[in-house]
């Protein structure tokens, strides 16, 4: 297997572990009863996420530590050093989101090293989970989708310049903001709207049809 050593993706990965996680992310073996689904069967999102967990944890042994990067990340990995980043990290980010990483960061160490013995990783993965239960979000103040569809027409408006010059990405961020506020939906149906063929002009009025094949109920 060749592995591209300039992709952005793997700027500090040993070249073991671009291998590896190349390997891993292809293998087609039924992981179903296995305790942990391996990376193949994790959804694309969760692969990027662990992907990003990883080379953001490699950047921070660089800067932080003065690690050397001539090793995997299995081998350069310890209960110090990565409780070290996990504090800083819970210095900026909530509970929950450290506990996701952590527990992405336990499934590579995994696969990347299944005869290790990662026992310790589980217990700072148990410990930030009780952590993460114990956490309130601090309250979000609800705006009226009054507002929010004034403020979409208010933008539009404003993407216009004295000499009739408009602002095309300015204008379309205060479309969206108003015809979510006018017309809520899932995003993935918001995304995909096409005028002509969701979005239809019915004489004075513009109407949205979403067939029942494209809506996550299907009605």
């Amino acid at each position: 297997m060749t592995i591209d050593q300039t992709d952005p993706r793997y700027a500090r990965w040993p070249t073991r572990d671009r291998i590896a996680w190349e390997r891993a992310v292809t293998d087609d073996t039924d992981a179903f009863f296995e305790d942990r689904p391996r990376l193949a069967a994790w959804a694309p999102s969760t692969q990027r996420n662990a992907r990003n967990v990883v080379s953001a944890f490699l950047r921070w042994l660089e800067a932080r530590a003065q690690v050397p990067m001539d090793g995997s990340l299995a081998d350069i990995t310890t209960p110090e050093l990565l409780l070290a980043s996990v504090r800083e990290r819970c210095s900026l980010h909530a509970p929950p989101t450290v506990k996701y990483e952590v527990w992405l960061m336990e499934g590579v160490l995994e696969v990347f090293a299944p005869d290790q013995d990662w026992r310790w990783i589980k217990k700072i993965s148990r410990k930030l989970g009780a952590r993460a239960r114990r956490h309130v979000p601090s309250p979000r103040p609800i705006v009226h989708a009054a507002v929010l569809y004034d403020l979409g027409i208010q933008v539009m408006r404003e993407s216009w310049n004295a000499n009739g010059r408009v602002n095309l990405s300015l204008y379309r961020a205060g479309f969206a903001v108003a015809l979510l506020a006018a017309a809520p939906m899932r995003i993935a149906n918001f995304s995909t709207l096409e005028i002509g063929r969701q979005l239809r002009r019915e004489e004075s009025r513009w109407v949205i049809y979403l067939t029942a094949d494209e809506t996550k109920t299907r009605r």
